[in-house]
């Protein structure tokens, strides 16, 4: 068969990679190996691991010839987390995970050795095998900041990628991460849910404020109200344009407020900027409004 129909097809949904071995495989020579590579229609980015020519140089192009280049290997860590487009994760360096005693060598790359790397949680994301979400959150747990941290956890959850279940289950006495992972999960561990990360993080400051915990997506009526105080009446909606816009009609949302209004709920909106001050605005009127109820 043709070196390059083989090539070609061996490149399809792979980011434009492929490797030494899958083209012998196929029937391809040594001899029309080097051929291609001589005559640039495959440049080489790691030994045996290939580009094919025309493939537009990229992260996840870069991600996948490092753990084909690796193999046995997985996309782990931050690179993990940036490629399951978790919060505050973006393409960088890459990190790669492999079993003990297992030392390849693939250039821009840190590898770390793992002794139960065949019994790691593992996904494809694109056509690039990784560690599951669960096992990327307790590995950056260990070398991000808080905040960063909760983002990258409540959007998860939020978009259902892990369970609370999941992730506790990974935080075992004395692994790296565990214990900064399982502080996180206590805003989880009740009844309900936020419905966005903007609402995690409000959770997330009226807690840190020493407020009690709301209920999340308390319903009422036909409505669901995203943080409630039920037996004060204090219901506490996160309004975004770029969210409520989608979700709900301006219209609808003013005929909502002004339902739960006349049911007798005290509504406060929270905006983005609450939550760039700490939500000091919201927390001071839930304050007032529960000393008043009691």
């Amino acid at each position: 068969m043709d070196p390059l129909v083989v090539a070609a097809r061996l490149v399809a949904g792979r980011h434009g990679v492929l490797t030494r071995a899958a083209l012998l495989k196929q029937g391809v020579s040594d001899r029309r190996l080097h051929g291609l590579l001589s005559n640039g229609r495959l440049v080489r980015l790691h030994p045996g691991v290939y580009r094919w020519e025309g493939s537009a140089p990229t992260w996840h192009q870069q991600a996948l010839a490092a753990v084909l280049a690796a193999d046995p290997a997985l996309l782990s860590h931050t690179s993990a987390a940036a490629l399951h487009e978790l919060a505050g994760f973006r393409p960088g360096r890459l990190h790669l995970v492999v079993a003990a005693g297992h030392r390849p060598r693939p250039h821009g790359c840190q590898v770390h050795q793992l002794r139960s790397f065949g019994d790691v949680a593992r996904t494809v994301v694109d056509g690039i095998p990784a560690v599951a979400v669960p096992v990327a959150l307790v590995q950056v747990a260990a070398c991000v900041s808080a905040s960063r941290l909760e983002d990258a956890v409540d959007d998860a959850l939020c978009r259902r990628l892990t369970t609370v279940e999941e992730l506790g289950s990974v935080c075992r006495r004395g692994r790296p991460g565990s214990a900064q992972l399982r502080a996180l999960l206590v805003a989880w561990s009740a009844d309900g849910r936020p419905d966005t990360l903007s609402e995690a993080r409000l959770l997330r400051l009226l807690l840190g404020r020493g407020l009690p915990r709301p209920t999340l997506q308390h319903p009422v009526g036909r409505y669901r109200v995203d943080l409630a105080y039920p037996d004060q009446r204090i219901a506490i909606e996160y309004d975004s344009f770029r969210w409520h816009e989608v979700r709900r009609s301006r219209a609808g949302t003013l005929a909502r407020r002004n339902a739960l209004e006349g049911a007798g709920w005290h509504v406060l909106v929270a905006a983005e900027a609450d939550l760039v001050d700490g939500a000091g605005r919201i927390a001071a009127a839930v304050t007032a409004l529960l000393r008043a109820a009691a």
